[in-house]
């Protein structure tokens, strides 16, 4: 009986961790070193246009859709070591004040994931020397940007 308590209980923890870095696809292909910003941002997510921003702190490129209702951020780093180091000392950070938050890396791979005290959801990872944020006012737009960029799936 105690076994099964203590597996039920492991077993309950991978899933909540499983979920709260969200459960997505993330084996895709990185974008090529020389890819444009039109060839990694969707052209528009359900009618709305990105505007093209510098991402701050280890750099990259943002793209914001709308007045901000969804954004997606995009940094090459020169190897996956760096990618690591860039998200684990910038990204993960950012997701310390949240009262919803899970971060770490699993199965090799630096993720991230929360809601902010406004109810702005985020999701971020590493895919080899690319880190990659998607944002969204609240769930909803997350999961649409989520849907329309082509390094993650549900």
């Amino acid at each position: 009986m105690k076994k099964t308590i203590i597996h039920g209980a492991l077993f309950s923890m991978v899933v909540i961790l499983f979920v709260a870095c969200g459960g997505y696809n993330l084996n895709f292909l990185p974008p090529a070193d020389n890819a444009k910003p039109q060839d990694i941002f969707p052209a528009d997510i359900g009618g709305l246009k990105p505007a093209l921003r510098k991402a701050g702190d280890i750099g990259g490129i943002t793209a914001v859709y709308g007045n901000g209702d969804i954004s997606i951020r995009v940094t090459r780093m020169k190897d996956r070591e760096q990618a690591d180091m860039g998200f684990k000392q910038a990204i993960v950070p950012q997701f310390k004040d949240f009262p919803t938050r899970s971060s770490g890396k699993i199965n090799g791979v630096w993720k991230a994931s929360g809601t902010d005290g406004t109810g702005r959801s985020y999701f971020a990872w590493v895919n080899a020397n690319y880190i990659f944020m998607i944002t969204g006012k609240d769930k909803e737009h997350l999961l649409k940007g989520i849907d329309a960029f082509q390094y993650i799936s549900r």
